[in-house]
């Protein structure tokens, strides 16, 4: 270790928490409080332009942020190691950000078995708080849900009950931003929400991850992002829920593992990619995370720390870097799923016109999957004999 990197903290201290924290619960706060704080922070000149671009092909939104090309690459050394990567070299390398307490403000707190999960806003934002009457699609928040003060402590390797506080606090974040009223914002969901919540996860810079102190995104927007609107036009179109759907048509040696209240973790046979997962909760759970009972968190939680400590594993058997992103898909989609989307393949030509090819079949996975957890693989089905004697 450089004498350099030895003195990089490897958490943020209690005191520079408490530095940073301008509201400690959301419970105390309206949505005007929270967007004036981004207004007046530091956040405020690194807006993307407030002029979003929708593809009349596809109804893609695409927002524009040249501020976001100067972010730096965050890790736990000065080496630059993790620079470097499909022309990134260009972005400065720094010690962890989080840990230096070089962050935007807090605005909500909760005590871990050991440590904080915290949230603050993201400093180089997709979307931002612009006036009312703002062009849609650039308009909302973008915050940064940070699973722990300490440096290490991520989803697959935090306590189940820990990883519970944080979806319960991720839900308390979902709910507020739905149910806050924000003027400007579309009614939606029969005039129950206000706008949208989309969760994402980044993990690793090849996913889009330049912080790699462990941390969960959401987004409040204004506008409905296509992959949720897929799953709505399933619905509608079906009459059932994707993740119902996608339950039914996964076979036995595709389930990877089931829990108590009837969440399962499969792969699902339209596997894009070596090592994707889904996590489907109970028909009925609910649309969004502050839809989901204390049960189901809990299983969500447990299914969450196994399958990505599962994951972490196959991932350097492989000699592959962790990283993956979990999509969260909530919203008008019937009932909530998680997909876990690991990068263990380049995209290919051809997939960018939308055939894809995959050097994994889902079986293979799904075994991969049962064998680092513990899980038999299902029984196989004895073959009968049809013929005549």
């Amino acid at each position: 270790m450089s004498d350099a990197s030895a003195n990089v903290p490897s958490c943020l201290s209690p005191v520079d928490l408490a530095g940073i924290t301008r509201f400690a619960s959301l419970d105390d706060v309206t949505y005007q409080d929270v967007a004036a704080v981004v207004r007046e922070c530091e956040v405020n000149r690194f807006k993307p332009n407030p002029e979003a671009a929708l593809d009349p092909r596809t109804d893609l939104w695409i927002n524009y942020s040249e501020a976001r090309r100067r972010r730096p690459v965050s890790g736990d050394t000065v080496t630059g190691e993790r620079a470097g990567f499909d022309g990134e070299d260009c972005r400065q390398s720094t010690p962890c950000i989080v840990c230096r307490c070089q962050l935007t403000p807090a605005i909500d707190v909760a005590d871990l078995r050991d440590g904080k999960t915290f949230i603050t806003f993201n400093l180089y934002p997709m979307v931002f708080p612009f006036a009312a009457g703002s062009s849609c699609g650039g308009q909302g928040l973008h915050l940064l849900q940070w699973c722990s003060t300490h440096h290490e402590a991520d989803l697959h390797n935090l306590f189940t009950p820990d990883v519970a506080v944080i979806l319960k606090r991720l839900a308390a974040l979902e709910q507020f931003l739905l149910h806050s009223g924000a003027p400007g914002f579309p009614r939606t969901d029969g005039g129950r929400h206000t706008g949208y919540a989309a969760i994402m996860k980044n993990r690793g810079l090849k996913v889009g991850g330049s912080v790699e102190h462990g941390h969960q995104q959401i987004t409040h927007l204004s506008v409905l992002p296509r992959a949720i609107a897929a799953d709505r036009d399933f619905l509608a179109r079906e009459g059932v829920p994707y993740a119902t759907s996608l339950r039914q048509a996964t076979t036995p040696e595709l389930i990877v593992a089931e829990y108590a209240g009837g969440l399962r973790v499969v792969v699902s046979p339209f596997m894009r990619r070596p090592l994707e997962a889904v996590i489907l909760p109970a028909p009925g759970a609910g649309e969004y995370l502050h839809d989901l009972d204390e049960d189901t968190i809990t299983q969500l939680a447990t299914a969450l720390r196994e399958t990505t400590g599962a994951l972490a594993l196959l991932m350097e058997a492989r000699k592959l870097s962790f990283d993956y992103n979990l999509a969260f898909h909530t919203g008008p989609v019937g009932l909530l799923y998680v997909e876990i989307l690991p990068y263990t393949q380049p995209y290919g030509g051809f997939e960018h016109l939308g055939h894809y090819l995959c050097q994994e079949e889902p079986g293979t996975t799904a075994r991969c999957y049962r064998e680092v957890l513990g899980f038999a693989d299902p029984p196989e089905e004895e073959e009968t004999d049809d013929s005549d004697d």
